[in-house]
Protein backbone atom coordinates (compact mmCIF):
# COMPACT_ATOMS: atom_id res chain seq x y z
CA UNK A 1 0.00 0.00 0.00
CA UNK A 2 2.85 2.40 0.80
CA UNK A 3 4.24 2.00 -2.71
CA UNK A 4 0.87 2.03 -4.50
CA UNK A 5 -0.33 5.38 -3.13
CA UNK A 6 2.71 7.41 -4.35
CA UNK A 7 2.41 5.79 -7.79
CA UNK A 8 -1.28 6.61 -7.91
CA UNK A 9 -0.54 10.23 -7.00
CA UNK A 10 2.04 10.36 -9.79
CA UNK A 11 -0.51 9.04 -12.28
CA UNK A 12 -3.00 11.68 -11.15
CA UNK A 13 -0.33 14.35 -11.60
CA UNK A 14 0.34 13.05 -15.10
CA UNK A 15 -3.32 13.40 -16.04
CA UNK A 16 -3.70 16.77 -14.23
CA UNK A 17 -7.18 15.93 -13.00
CA UNK A 18 -7.58 19.28 -11.24
CA UNK A 19 -7.52 21.11 -14.56
CA UNK A 20 -10.41 19.42 -16.33
CA UNK A 21 -12.52 17.22 -14.04
CA UNK A 22 -15.21 19.80 -13.27
CA UNK A 23 -15.46 20.91 -16.91
CA UNK A 24 -15.69 17.31 -18.07
CA UNK A 25 -18.56 16.68 -15.65
CA UNK A 26 -20.35 19.93 -16.58
CA UNK A 27 -20.24 19.35 -20.33
CA UNK A 28 -21.30 15.69 -20.08
CA UNK A 29 -24.18 16.47 -17.71
CA UNK A 30 -25.34 19.36 -19.89
CA UNK A 31 -25.37 17.03 -22.90
CA UNK A 32 -27.38 14.46 -20.95
CA UNK A 33 -29.77 17.17 -19.74
CA UNK A 34 -30.30 18.32 -23.33
CA UNK A 35 -31.35 14.75 -24.14
CA UNK A 36 -33.65 14.67 -21.09
CA UNK A 37 -31.43 11.96 -19.64
CA UNK A 38 -31.48 10.62 -16.11
CA UNK A 39 -29.13 9.07 -13.60
CA UNK A 40 -28.47 5.48 -14.64
CA UNK A 41 -25.56 3.31 -15.76
CA UNK A 42 -25.32 5.08 -19.15
CA UNK A 43 -24.63 8.43 -17.49
CA UNK A 44 -21.97 6.95 -15.22
CA UNK A 45 -20.30 5.19 -18.14
CA UNK A 46 -20.21 8.24 -20.43
CA UNK A 47 -18.93 10.41 -17.57
CA UNK A 48 -16.07 7.97 -17.01
CA UNK A 49 -15.33 7.58 -20.72
CA UNK A 50 -15.17 11.34 -21.30
CA UNK A 51 -12.94 11.77 -18.26
CA UNK A 52 -10.54 9.10 -19.52
CA UNK A 53 -10.40 10.69 -22.98
CA UNK A 54 -9.39 14.09 -21.63
CA UNK A 55 -7.00 12.53 -19.12
CA UNK A 56 -5.19 10.81 -22.00
CA UNK A 57 -4.82 14.15 -23.81
CA UNK A 58 -3.20 15.76 -20.78
CA UNK A 59 -0.91 12.76 -20.32
CA UNK A 60 0.07 12.94 -24.00
CA UNK A 61 0.88 16.63 -23.63
CA UNK A 62 3.26 15.95 -20.72
CA UNK A 63 4.87 13.10 -22.66
CA UNK A 64 5.49 15.31 -25.69
CA UNK A 65 6.68 18.28 -23.64
CA UNK A 66 8.95 16.30 -21.29
CA UNK A 67 12.28 16.75 -23.19
CA UNK A 68 11.80 20.52 -23.47
CA UNK A 69 10.52 20.90 -19.90
CA UNK A 70 13.55 19.00 -18.59
CA UNK A 71 15.90 21.59 -20.13
CA UNK A 72 14.64 24.29 -17.78
CA UNK A 73 13.58 24.05 -14.18
CA UNK A 74 11.24 21.02 -14.33
CA UNK A 75 9.57 21.95 -11.06
CA UNK A 76 8.18 25.11 -12.66
CA UNK A 77 6.19 23.17 -15.26
CA UNK A 78 4.49 20.52 -13.11
CA UNK A 79 5.51 17.77 -15.51
CA UNK A 80 6.14 14.53 -13.56
CA UNK A 81 8.04 13.03 -16.51
CA UNK A 82 10.45 15.97 -16.70
CA UNK A 83 10.83 15.86 -12.92
CA UNK A 84 11.82 12.18 -13.04
CA UNK A 85 8.81 11.05 -10.99
CA UNK A 86 7.75 8.72 -13.78
CA UNK A 87 9.63 7.33 -16.77
CA UNK A 88 8.54 8.11 -20.35
CA UNK A 89 7.99 4.39 -20.99
CA UNK A 90 5.70 4.04 -17.97
CA UNK A 91 3.88 7.25 -18.92
CA UNK A 92 3.31 5.90 -22.41
CA UNK A 93 1.84 2.69 -20.95
CA UNK A 94 -0.53 4.76 -18.79
CA UNK A 95 -1.47 6.84 -21.82
CA UNK A 96 -2.51 3.76 -23.79
CA UNK A 97 -4.37 2.30 -20.82
CA UNK A 98 -6.40 5.51 -20.58
CA UNK A 99 -7.13 5.44 -24.31
CA UNK A 100 -8.17 1.79 -24.39
CA UNK A 101 -10.28 2.11 -21.23
CA UNK A 102 -12.17 5.04 -22.79
CA UNK A 103 -12.76 3.12 -26.02
CA UNK A 104 -13.95 0.09 -24.01
CA UNK A 105 -16.50 2.18 -22.12
CA UNK A 106 -17.75 3.85 -25.30
CA UNK A 107 -18.06 0.39 -26.86
CA UNK A 108 -20.19 -0.75 -23.91
CA UNK A 109 -22.47 2.23 -24.58
CA UNK A 110 -22.66 1.27 -28.23
CA UNK A 111 -23.59 -2.35 -27.51
CA UNK A 112 -25.94 -1.95 -24.56
CA UNK A 113 -27.03 1.70 -24.88
CA UNK A 114 -30.12 3.03 -26.61
CA UNK A 115 -28.46 5.48 -29.02
CA UNK A 116 -26.19 3.23 -31.09
CA UNK A 117 -22.52 3.82 -31.77
CA UNK A 118 -22.50 7.63 -31.82
CA UNK A 119 -20.77 8.00 -28.39
CA UNK A 120 -17.96 5.70 -29.57
CA UNK A 121 -17.62 7.52 -32.90
CA UNK A 122 -17.54 10.91 -31.18
CA UNK A 123 -15.11 9.68 -28.55
CA UNK A 124 -12.67 8.33 -31.15
CA UNK A 125 -12.93 11.41 -33.38
CA UNK A 126 -12.51 13.77 -30.43
CA UNK A 127 -9.51 11.84 -29.14
CA UNK A 128 -7.82 11.69 -32.56
CA UNK A 129 -8.41 15.39 -33.22
CA UNK A 130 -7.23 16.29 -29.73
CA UNK A 131 -4.00 14.34 -30.07
CA UNK A 132 -3.36 15.79 -33.54
CA UNK A 133 -3.79 19.34 -32.25
CA UNK A 134 -1.44 18.64 -29.32
CA UNK A 135 1.21 17.09 -31.59
CA UNK A 136 0.98 20.00 -34.01
CA UNK A 137 1.18 22.63 -31.27
CA UNK A 138 3.82 21.14 -28.98
CA UNK A 139 5.91 18.70 -30.99
CA UNK A 140 6.03 20.54 -34.30
CA UNK A 141 5.60 24.05 -32.81
CA UNK A 142 2.93 24.92 -35.36
CA UNK A 143 0.05 26.60 -33.62
CA UNK A 144 -2.27 28.96 -35.44
CA UNK A 145 -5.12 30.91 -33.90
CA UNK A 146 -7.60 28.52 -35.56
CA UNK A 147 -5.80 25.55 -33.95
CA UNK A 148 -5.94 27.31 -30.60
CA UNK A 149 -9.68 28.00 -30.90
CA UNK A 150 -10.29 24.42 -32.05
CA UNK A 151 -8.39 23.14 -29.04
CA UNK A 152 -10.52 25.32 -26.76
CA UNK A 153 -13.82 24.09 -28.20
CA UNK A 154 -12.69 20.50 -28.72
CA UNK A 155 -12.36 19.54 -25.06
CA UNK A 156 -15.98 20.50 -24.41
CA UNK A 157 -18.08 19.99 -27.55
CA UNK A 158 -17.30 16.32 -28.09
CA UNK A 159 -17.90 15.54 -24.43
CA UNK A 160 -21.26 17.30 -24.53
CA UNK A 161 -22.31 15.37 -27.65
CA UNK A 162 -21.18 12.07 -26.13
CA UNK A 163 -23.32 12.78 -23.07
CA UNK A 164 -26.25 13.64 -25.33
CA UNK A 165 -26.00 10.60 -27.62
CA UNK A 166 -25.79 8.30 -24.61
CA UNK A 167 -29.55 8.90 -24.33
CA UNK A 168 -30.79 10.05 -27.74
CA UNK A 169 -29.94 9.03 -31.29
CA UNK A 170 -31.03 12.24 -33.01
CA UNK A 171 -30.31 15.94 -32.55
CA UNK A 172 -32.79 18.36 -31.01
CA UNK A 173 -32.83 22.12 -30.55
CA UNK A 174 -31.63 22.23 -26.91
CA UNK A 175 -28.40 20.37 -27.67
CA UNK A 176 -27.56 22.85 -30.44
CA UNK A 177 -27.89 25.76 -28.01
CA UNK A 178 -25.96 23.79 -25.40
CA UNK A 179 -23.15 23.29 -27.93
CA UNK A 180 -23.14 26.97 -28.78
CA UNK A 181 -23.04 27.94 -25.11
CA UNK A 182 -20.26 25.55 -24.11
CA UNK A 183 -18.08 26.13 -27.19
CA UNK A 184 -18.26 29.94 -26.99
CA UNK A 185 -17.63 30.11 -23.25
CA UNK A 186 -14.74 27.66 -23.59
CA UNK A 187 -13.12 29.75 -26.32
CA UNK A 188 -13.57 32.90 -24.25
CA UNK A 189 -12.04 31.35 -21.13
CA UNK A 190 -9.08 29.87 -22.99
CA UNK A 191 -8.26 33.12 -24.81
CA UNK A 192 -8.69 35.14 -21.62
CA UNK A 193 -6.37 32.84 -19.66
CA UNK A 194 -3.79 32.83 -22.46
CA UNK A 195 -3.73 36.63 -22.74
CA UNK A 196 -3.68 37.31 -18.99
CA UNK A 197 -1.13 34.56 -18.30
CA UNK A 198 1.19 34.40 -21.34
CA UNK A 199 3.84 32.66 -19.22
CA UNK A 200 1.51 29.73 -18.57
CA UNK A 201 3.28 26.72 -20.08
CA UNK A 202 -0.02 24.96 -20.56
CA UNK A 203 -0.77 26.97 -23.67
CA UNK A 204 1.14 26.64 -26.94
CA UNK A 205 0.39 30.24 -27.79
CA UNK A 206 0.19 31.11 -31.49
CA UNK A 207 2.03 34.20 -32.68
CA UNK A 208 -1.29 35.93 -33.41
CA UNK A 209 -2.09 36.06 -29.69
CA UNK A 210 1.38 37.21 -28.68
CA UNK A 211 1.46 39.94 -31.34
CA UNK A 212 0.35 43.25 -29.74
CA UNK A 213 -1.11 44.37 -33.09
CA UNK A 214 -3.76 41.66 -32.87
CA UNK A 215 -4.84 42.33 -29.29
CA UNK A 216 -7.86 44.40 -30.32
CA UNK A 217 -9.13 41.71 -32.70
CA UNK A 218 -8.68 38.99 -30.12
CA UNK A 219 -10.46 41.02 -27.44
CA UNK A 220 -13.30 41.59 -29.92
CA UNK A 221 -13.45 37.82 -30.54
CA UNK A 222 -13.58 37.24 -26.78
CA UNK A 223 -16.47 39.71 -26.36
CA UNK A 224 -18.38 38.08 -29.23
CA UNK A 225 -17.86 34.57 -27.81
CA UNK A 226 -18.85 35.65 -24.29
CA UNK A 227 -21.98 37.42 -25.57
CA UNK A 228 -23.10 34.49 -27.71
CA UNK A 229 -22.40 32.03 -24.90
CA UNK A 230 -24.40 34.02 -22.33
CA UNK A 231 -27.33 34.61 -24.69
CA UNK A 232 -27.45 30.93 -25.64
CA UNK A 233 -27.29 29.95 -21.98
CA UNK A 234 -30.15 32.35 -21.19
CA UNK A 235 -32.28 30.75 -23.93
CA UNK A 236 -31.47 27.28 -22.58
CA UNK A 237 -32.61 28.21 -19.09
CA UNK A 238 -35.59 30.49 -19.74
CA UNK A 239 -37.15 29.09 -22.91
CA UNK A 240 -35.98 25.47 -23.18
CA UNK A 241 -35.72 24.64 -19.48
CA UNK A 242 -32.75 22.36 -20.12
CA UNK A 243 -31.47 23.51 -16.76
CA UNK A 244 -34.24 24.27 -14.28
CA UNK A 245 -34.56 27.61 -12.53
CA UNK A 246 -34.07 25.92 -9.15
CA UNK A 247 -30.74 24.53 -10.29
CA UNK A 248 -29.66 27.93 -11.59
CA UNK A 249 -30.54 29.49 -8.21
CA UNK A 250 -28.57 26.78 -6.41
CA UNK A 251 -25.68 27.38 -8.79
CA UNK A 252 -25.73 31.10 -7.97
CA UNK A 253 -25.87 30.53 -4.21
CA UNK A 254 -22.98 28.06 -4.32
CA UNK A 255 -20.96 30.38 -6.57
CA UNK A 256 -21.37 33.21 -4.04
CA UNK A 257 -20.40 30.92 -1.14
CA UNK A 258 -17.32 29.56 -2.92
CA UNK A 259 -16.31 33.07 -4.00
CA UNK A 260 -16.47 34.58 -0.49
CA UNK A 261 -12.71 34.14 0.13
CA UNK A 262 -12.09 36.27 -2.97
CA UNK A 263 -14.20 39.22 -1.84
CA UNK A 264 -11.40 40.59 0.35
CA UNK A 265 -8.98 40.41 -2.58
CA UNK A 266 -11.45 42.13 -4.89
CA UNK A 267 -12.08 44.91 -2.37
CA UNK A 268 -8.35 45.46 -1.95
CA UNK A 269 -8.03 46.28 -5.69
CA UNK A 270 -6.08 43.17 -6.60
CA UNK A 271 -5.65 42.77 -10.34
CA UNK A 272 -8.13 40.50 -12.12
CA UNK A 273 -5.32 38.20 -13.26
CA UNK A 274 -4.62 37.20 -9.65
CA UNK A 275 -8.22 36.16 -8.92
CA UNK A 276 -9.11 34.76 -12.35
CA UNK A 277 -8.03 31.20 -11.62
CA UNK A 278 -9.64 30.85 -8.13
CA UNK A 279 -12.80 32.56 -9.42
CA UNK A 280 -12.96 30.14 -12.33
CA UNK A 281 -12.55 27.20 -9.93
CA UNK A 282 -15.33 28.54 -7.69
CA UNK A 283 -17.74 28.97 -10.61
CA UNK A 284 -17.03 25.58 -12.18
CA UNK A 285 -17.30 23.79 -8.83
CA UNK A 286 -20.65 25.48 -8.14
CA UNK A 287 -21.90 24.54 -11.62
CA UNK A 288 -20.73 20.95 -11.22
CA UNK A 289 -22.54 20.47 -7.90
CA UNK A 290 -25.72 22.19 -9.11
CA UNK A 291 -25.94 20.18 -12.36
CA UNK A 292 -25.23 16.98 -10.45
CA UNK A 293 -28.18 17.74 -8.18
CA UNK A 294 -30.45 17.99 -11.23
CA UNK A 295 -29.77 14.30 -11.81
CA UNK A 296 -29.39 13.19 -8.19
CA UNK A 297 -32.60 14.67 -6.76
CA UNK A 298 -35.07 12.75 -9.00
CA UNK A 299 -33.07 9.57 -8.36
CA UNK A 300 -33.22 10.07 -4.57
CA UNK A 301 -36.87 11.19 -4.48
CA UNK A 302 -38.08 8.06 -6.28
CA UNK A 303 -37.35 6.06 -3.12
CA UNK A 304 -39.75 8.26 -1.10
CA UNK A 305 -42.77 7.95 -3.37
Amino acid sequence: MQTIIPKLKTVLRLTHVERFTTISIITTLLGAASAEGWLDWKLLVVLSANWLCVASLFAAKDLINAPEDALGDPFDCDNPIAQGSISPQYANVILWILRMAAILLFTVLGIFGSAGWMPLILGVIGSVMGHSVIHRAYRYKKSSLSDFILQAALFTSFQLLSGYFAFKGFLNTPVLFSLLTIACLSIYHTLSTAINNPEDRWFALPTQILNPKNQRRIHFLMVVCLSIGLISGFILIVFMRTVTVEIVILMGVLAVIFSLPLIKKISSKVQYVEIQKPLYKALTLATTIALSMQFLMPFILQFFR
